[in-house]
């Protein structure tokens, strides 16, 4: 079997997933957790400043799993078939992977309680549903010779 896949659509869809990573990071932690944050700051769990230029390395961690997201649907069209239901299942993986280990075990050592956890699990799993959604909408594959 060959895989022929269109690197600049990819590259584009990765871009657009990127961005609705960002946003949806933008919306959980900045809009919904925000007020949360501030109290867990005072209350000495966090710290008042990061130890290292976040804004940015966060962003480009969003664009990085745009990539991978855009990638992971380019490489199993020929496997789960096109469209947006072989991208929700991409998504549904990849956000199960990356949200559930990590909150589950927030919830069991942290004393921050349940909420953050909660809403950082969702907020994962839409990001990367939502990305993958918006990567492959763009994704058209190459023509072959």
């Amino acid at each position: 079997m060959k895989c022929n896949i269109n690197c600049k659509r990819m590259v584009l869809g990765g871009i657009v997933a990127g961005v609705v990573i960002t946003s949806i990071d933008w919306i959980a932690h900045g809009c919904i957790l925000g007020d949360r944050y501030m109290k867990l700051v005072k209350m000495g769990y966090y710290f008042d400043q990061p130890t290292f230029p976040f804004i940015p390395v966060s962003m480009g961690q969003c664009f990085v799993v745009g990539m991978f997201l855009s990638w992971l649907y380019s490489v199993s069209r020929d496997t789960l078939g096109p469209g947006p239901i072989a991208a929700l299942k991409i998504g549904m993986v990849v956000g199960f992977i990356a949200a559930v280990p990590y909150n589950v075990a927030m919830v069991a050592w942290s004393p921050i309680g349940k909420f953050v956890p909660f809403v950082t699990c969702l907020a994962t799993f839409t990001q990367c549903i939502v990305g993958t959604i918006a990567a492959g909408a763009l994704y058209k594959p190459s023509n072959p010779n």
